[in-house]
């Protein structure tokens, strides 16, 4: 717009206190800026503020939640997953459900890490929840320390309301060695882990994502880089501190 400049000299600072704001939600605020002689004319530009406070978890149990949802509403809820915790699990339940209908429900985590890609930490499920399967489960994994947002939602074509309750349990498992390489030939390998939260029960299962494989050449030569002379211009073929000539591998 005509009326901001961008030079560097107009400039204010915003000074935000979010401390009196409630955990676990997003504050959205607005800046307005007008003309002092003509304030009947309404702002001339607005400033918008965004707070993201999330939510501490301090145990390995999260915040449980009951509320009613309508079509095409969305919940959204942010919290910091407990020190240790690697992942989550978030269990939905609908009560009230119409015998003679199917009710949808669908789950989004997203959580940012630094110098990460945007899809490490980003999934998505769907539910349909009927009277005899009134109940889902999303698990997925978490990092501690960094803001998680969970968004729950429904379709538009859902009739009415409903009440689903909420509940998260976090777990932990660390590794000594995240990265494992098993080597051909040299017998089993030792894969140390520790529960981080609480005690927990392991049923490991290992799926083989990359296949490293050494060839042996059949044949080698080492050779000259090249038969020209310094004087020739080869140059470039020669140590120029001590003017050695530079040899080649060849598999």
């Amino acid at each position: 717009p005509p009326y901001i400049f961008l030079n560097g000299k107009r400039g204010f600072d915003v000074e935000v206190d979010p401390t009196s704001l409630r955990d676990g939600r997003v504050h959205i605020g607005e800046v307005l800026g007008g003309e002092v002689n003509r304030p009947e004319a309404g702002p001339l530009f607005r400033l918008r503020i965004v707070v993201v406070r999330p939510e501490r978890v301090q145990t390995y149990e999260g915040p449980n939640e009951s509320r009613c949802i309508t079509a095409g509403e969305v919940v959204r809820r942010f919290l910091v997953p407990p020190q240790g915790a690697t992942a989550c699990a978030f269990t939905i339940e609908a009560t009230e459900l119409d015998p003679l209908r199917t009710h949808d429900v669908r789950v989004h985590t997203l959580q940012f890490l630094p110098h990460r890609k945007y899809s490490k930490r980003k999934t998505s499920q769907s539910f349909t929840f009927t009277p005899k399967e009134p109940r889902g489960t999303h698990t997925f994994a978490v990092d501690h320390g960094a803001t998680l947002e969970i968004l729950v939602c429904s379709p538009f074509s859902m009739d009415g309301r409903k009440t689903i309750n909420t509940k998260m349990e976090f777990y932990g498992l660390s590794t000594l060695d995240p990265s494992i390489c098993v080597l051909s030939g040299h017998g089993p390998h030792r894969v140390d882990h520790h529960p981080s939260l609480r005690a927990a029960k392991l049923d490991p299962k290992f799926t083989l994502k990359r296949l490293h494989r050494l060839i042996a050449p059949c044949s080698h030569s080492i050779n000259p880089l090249c038969l020209c002379t310094p004087a020739a211009g080869g140059s470039r073929d020669f140590v120029s501190s001590t003017s050695k000539r530079i040899l080649e591998l060849v598999l």
